[in-house]
C-alpha cells in the first residue's frame, strides 16, 4: 500500500518486513543518503513532510532525493559537533556528518567557532547533522568534542581571570592585504572575547596593537581598552609597502612594556601574525626577540598564510619553544581557543628570581617555585615571610629528586632552614604532612637539642639535615605555588635588587 501526499520534496524507501518513515525537509540544498542497513531512521525538522510507506517482498533498502537536489556548502562555515537534534537550516548550508574536530581557521580566512562579536560583520548560522547509524539492538550514538587538557597539575586556567599584559604585532603590508588584516583582526577579537579585557591591577587582561610593514605605528596603547567590548571598534589600516620590520614592531613593544601603561606583575606576553617575513635593511628581530624571552616574556607567532605563501622560518626562531600557531597546517584550521589556551599557558610561571622545581614543554612551572632567602632569621619569622609575602611556605625536601634540586639552589657551607618541624613526637612538614621513608638526617642526628631542621651542603656538594634550636638564625629556602589565572602574584623586588 502507498500512500503519497503532495510536496516540495518526496521520499520513497523501501524495507523487507520492515516499515521505515523518513521526513525530510524541503529547502534549496537536499542531501541524498545511502544507508545499508535493514532499519534506517532519517530525522531533519520538517517544514513540510511526507510520508510514503511502502511493504514489498524486495530486500532493497533505498532513500532517494530528486534529481534536481543538489548540496551546496558555504564558505567559511563552521561547524559545532556537540549535539544529536538539527538546528533549521537555511539555503546553501552543510548537511553531512560531523566530524570529530572543529575547523574555524581557513586558508584565506580567520574565524571563530562561535559567531564573531564584531557587528560590522555578518554571521553565518551554524547547521548541523548527524548521522545516525541505527540496528534493532544498536542504540543511538553521537559524537563530542574530546576534551582539552589542562596545562599541568599546578597551574589552572580561568579564561575569565587571565590576567596578562599583551601586545598585538600586526602584519600591514602588501602581501598581508586588507582582508588579510582585517580577517586576524576578527580573529583576535573572537579569541580575546572569552578574557576580561580591562585596567584592574588583578585578573585582567590588557591588550596593545601595534601595525608594521616598513614603518611602525602604535595603534593602542596597553591602557587605552577598557573592556572586552572596546575590542569591537579595533581596526588596522594596511600601510601599503612591502617590507616586514618586525624587528622596530618588537622594540616599540617593549618600549611599552617599560611605561606605566603596564603592570610590572603581569607576564608581558607578544603575539605576532603576519604573512611573509623577507631580510631587508632593517636589523634581522631574533636578537631582540632572545633579549625579550631571556626577560620572562613569551612570544606567540601566527602565521597566516595565503595561497601559494609557504612556512616562515623567521617565525620558528621569534617565537617561544611551542608558541607557533598556523591558520592552516595538515589539513586542520586554527581555532581561536588554540590561542586562549597559549595564553593560559603563558599565565603559569614562576616569579622573578623564583626557580621552578621542572618545566614543561611551553616553558611553564611543572611543580611548584622555589627561592633561597640569604637573610638570616628565625624559624618562625623565615615561615611568616614566606607565607605572608608570598602566600608559601619552608622548603619540603620529601624525595630524593627533590634533594637533588634544593642542593642546587643553596652554596655550600651554609645552614638554611627547611619547613620540617617536631610536632609532639612526629616530624612533620608545613604542607601536613609526616616524614616519610626519605630523610637526610646527620650522624646523630636528630637530637633533644631543638624540634627545627636545617639543611647544610659540604664542600662536596652533599646535604644533611641537623635539628636545631628554632629560635637561631639562619638562611631559609621558600617555596610557593605559581601564578596562574586565578593565583595573583603581586610585584616584589628580589632581595639582590634591594641591595643594589
Amino acid at each position: 500500500t502507498s500512500t503519497t501526499t503532495p510536496a516540495t520534496s518526496t521520499t520513497t524507501t523501501r524495507v523487507p518486513t520492515t516499515t521505515t518513515t523518513s521526513t525530510t525537509t524541503p529547502a534549496t540544498s537536499t542531501t541524498t543518503t545511502r544507508v545499508p542497513t535493514t532499519t534506517t531512521t532519517s530525522t531533519t525538522t520538517p517544514v513540510t513532510s511526507t510520508t510514503t510507506t511502502s511493504v514489498p517482498t524486495t530486500t532493497t533498502t533505498s532513500t532517494t532525493t530528486p534529481a534536481t537536489s543538489t548540496t551546496t556548502t558555504t564558505a567559511p562555515t563552521t561547524i559545532t559537533d556537540t549535539t544529536s537534534t538539527t538546528t533549521p537550516s537555511t539555503p546553501s548550508t552543510v548537511s553531512s556528518p560531523i566530524p570529530s574536530t572543529v575547523s574555524t581557521f581557513t586558508p584565506t580566512t580567520m574565524a571563530e567557532s562561535t559567531p564573531t562579536m564584531r557587528s560590522t560583520k555578518p554571521t553565518l548560522p551554524i547547521s548541523t547533522t548527524i548521522l545516525l547509524n541505527t540496528t534493532a539492538t544498536a542504540p543511538i550514538t553521537t559524537r563530542t568534542p574530546t576534551p582539552q587538557p589542562e596545562i599541568n597539575t599546578f597551574c589552572k586556567c580561568n579564561l575569565k581571570t587571565v590576567w596578562l599584559d599583551v601586545f598585538l604585532l600586526m602584519d600591514a603590508s602588501i602581501m598581508m592585504g586588507r582582508n588579510g588584516i582585517s580577517s586576524a583582526t576578527d580573529f583576535i577579537v573572537s579569541a580575546f572575547g572569552k578574557l576580561t579585557v580591562g585596567q584592574a591591577e588583578k585578573f585582567q587582561t590588557r591588550l596593545g596593537v601595534i601595525s608594521y610593514a616598513s614603518r611602525v605605528k602604535l595603534i593602542a596603547d596597553l591602557n587605552k581598552y577598557t573592556s572586552t567590548e572596546d575590542l569591537l571598534d579595533l581596526e588596522i589600516q594596511p600601510l601599503n609597502e612591502t617590507d616586514t620590520n618586525i624587528d622596530g614592531a618588537i622594540r616599540l613593544a617593549r618600549e611599552r612594556f617599560a611605561s606605566p601603561s603596564h603592570r610590572r606583575a603581569a607576564r608581558q606576553v607578544i603575539i605576532i601574525v603576519g604573512s611573509t617575513y623577507a631580510p631587508t635593511v632593517y636589523e634581522e628581530p631574533t636578537r631582540v626577540a632572545k633579549e625579550f624571552r631571556a626577560d620572562g616574556g613569551t612570544i606567540i607567532t601566527i602565521e597566516y598564510l595565503q595561497g601559494t605563501v609557504k612556512r616562515i622560518p623567521m617565525f620558528k626562531k621569534l617565537a617561544s619553544p611551542n608558541y607557533r600557531l598556523f591558520n592552516y597546517r595538515d589539513g586542520k584550521q586554527l581555532r581561536a581557543q588554540e590561542l586562549r589556551q597559549l595564553l593560559c599557558k603563558a599565565n603559569c610561571f614562576c616569579k622573578r628570581k623564583w626557580v621552578p622545581y621542572s618545566k614543561d614543554k611551553w616553558n611553564a612551572p611543572r611543580g611548584e617555585c622555589y627561592v633561597p632567602v640569604k637573610i638570616s632569621s628565625t624559624q618562625m619569622l623565615a615561615s611568616r615571610t614566606c607565607q605572608r609575602k608570598n602566600d608559601g611556605i619552608l622548603a619540603v625536601d620529601e624525595n630524593i629528586e627533590k634533594d637533588a634540586f634544593l642542593t642546587k639552589l643553596v652554596p655550600p657551607n651554609r645552614n638554611f632552614w627547611l619547613g620540617l618541624q617536631l610536632k609532639g613526637n612526629q616530624w612533620m612538614w608545613p604542607d601536613g604532612n609526616s616524614v616519610g621513608s626519605f630523610t637526610k638526617w646527620a650522624k646523630n642526628h636528630p637530637t633533644d637539642k631543638g624540634e627545627c631542621v636545617y639543611m647544610q651542603k659540604n664542600a662536596n656538594n652533599e646535604t644533611s639535615w641537623f635539628s636545631d634550636n628554632c629560635d637561631n638564625n639562619y638562611f631559609h629556602i621558600c617555596q610557593m605555588k605559581p601564578c596562574d589565572s586565578t593565583k595573583y602574584c603581586p610585584f616584589q623586588l628580589s632581595n639582590e635588587e634591594r641591595e643594589i
